[in-house]
């Protein structure tokens, strides 16, 4: 059985507690129980041995937690690979619900969106002799978006029946619902707010400035690609123009590839990685190039480029991107008009990876949109959509596998990625991916490791 399930157990009489807890968490009190595709995700023992499906808490506290986070559940991406000072305290806050806290045994859950599925991941905790409770499991699993919200509605609304009416708490508790039931139903509010969680920020806890001029950028080189810059690294339209001047190289996608035929993506039931295996694989197949490694040269004819693009190491742009030609007045075509790609990485493997996801975009992404990025940190469905393209794409697993013959020791892994040209990391996390090799990427079961390797 697939999806999740969130369910609370109300006792038949009251715990009770002492003095320091208020009547509405006395009275709210009630096991949480979560299943995560048919498994028991919030398994406890207590102390004594005995085996629980879920931790007794007061369960206004948690709806409490949903709503005040809901926007950035729904929206905020992962950002498994970035940088240490990247992960912040603020993140786990809002995406880890042992952050609830106030004295009481929460499960080690945490929630992060790609904007069209919601991963859901807990993990067992480390037995301490003074911890009343230890959680038992290790699951994953992701669910379209749709269905978390509306588990979670369910959720919150048995909470406030069950709640004393008339009370503090009670009444708190349906006008946090009720705002943000308003909040979704305005569509300009809710655009509003999921930028707000796309920049890591809580409900008005960001410069209102700053989220206006993000949403009015994205009417200039499209909403959706601009929604991507906030949730990794915002640039400007202005220092977007300014990069692909000064540092891109003109590009003719006319020139290129024809976009094939295909089915759309249900991406709200299709993971990333299987719709850019997928494309890369179709392409493959319609360019006549079997499992064979890609030369530059035909990289860059496939994409519409000149191959300098692919050999150049200068530039400072923090992303990878293709902007569309300027047509004056702050305008942009798309790609009939041509446009300027602008590469990030220094080495030619990483510079070949990055045109890759931009060939990936072109044919994953439906908007027809002046900006294509490519991201760095977070974690997107589009984003990790275009790397697992590039990793099949540049280094098909099959062909992989073939020039390995099974010898997956480092020399042997090393020698296959520079035949393929392309990273060690990348060769490497395309064996783990597909199961041949060991993988240390587990804490997002909706994410092939070879999406990581840039």
């Amino acid at each position: 059985m697939t999806g999740i399930r969130l369910e609370i157990d109300w006792p038949d009489e009251p715990r009770a507690l002492g003095s320091a807890f208020s009547a509405t968490e006395r009275a709210s009190l009630g096991r949480f129980v979560m299943h995560v595709n048919g498994r028991l995700a919030t398994c406890a023992q207590d102390a004594d041995g005995r085996l629980h499906d879920g931790p007794v808490v007061p369960t206004v506290k948690l709806a409490e937690w949903l709503l005040w986070n809901w926007w950035r559940l729904r929206w905020e991406p992962a950002r498994f690979a970035a940088p240490v000072a990247e992960r912040s305290i603020n993140w786990h806050q809002a995406h880890e619900m042992m952050a609830i806290g106030e004295g009481w045994m929460w499960p080690d859950l945490g929630i992060a969106s790609d904007g069209y599925r919601v991963s859901v991941r807990a993990r067992a905790s480390e037995p301490i002799s003074t911890e009343p409770l230890v959680f038992l499991t290790d699951v994953g699993g992701v669910v379209p978006a749709t269905e978390f919200e509306g588990r979670v509605d369910r959720l919150v609304q048995a909470v406030i029946e069950h709640l004393p009416a008339r009370t503090d708490d009670h009444s708190v508790l349906v006008r946090m619902r009720d705002q943000l039931a308003a909040e979704r139903a305005d569509v300009d509010f809710a655009r509003y707010r999921k930028v707000e969680a796309l920049l890591g920020s809580d409900p008005d806890e960001t410069d209102a400035e700053r989220v206006q001029t993000i949403i009015s950028d994205g009417r200039v080189l499209g909403e959706r690609a601009m929604q991507e810059l906030a949730a990794d690294s915002y640039l400007e339209p202005a220092q977007l123009r300014e990069m692909a001047t000064a540092e891109g190289f003109d590009a003719r996608p006319d020139d290129g590839i024809s976009v094939p035929v295909h089915a759309p993506i249900d991406a709200s039931r299709q993971a990333p990685w299987q719709a850019g295996v997928a494309y890369a694989r179709q392409l493959r197949e319609l360019e006549g190039l079997g499992t064979r490694p890609i030369t530059t040269p035909r990289l860059a004819t496939l994409y519409g480029v000149d191959q300098r693009a692919l050999r150049n190491d200068s530039g400072d742009s923090p992303i990878a991107f293709a902007l569309g030609r300027d047509t004056g007045n702050g305008k942009h075509a798309a790609d009939a008009g041509g446009e300027r790609v602008v590469l990030r990485a220094r080495h030619p493997a990483g510079r070949r990876f990055e045109l890759a996801r931009l060939l990936g975009d072109r044919l994953l992404e439906t908007a027809d949109e002046p900006l294509r990025p490519a991201t760095r940190w977070a974690s997107t469905y589009r984003q990790k959509a275009q790397r697992a393209f590039a990793a099949e794409f540049l280094c098909p697993i099959d062909g992989l596998s073939e020039m390995l013959e099974g010898d997956y020791a480092t020399e042997s892994i090393e020698y296959a990625a520079s035949r393929f040209r392309v990273s060690p990391l990348l060769a490497t996390n395309q064996l783990a991916s597909n199961g041949l090799i060991e993988t240390m990427w587990a804490d997002d079961p909706d994410i092939s490791p070879s999406t990581l390797a840039t």
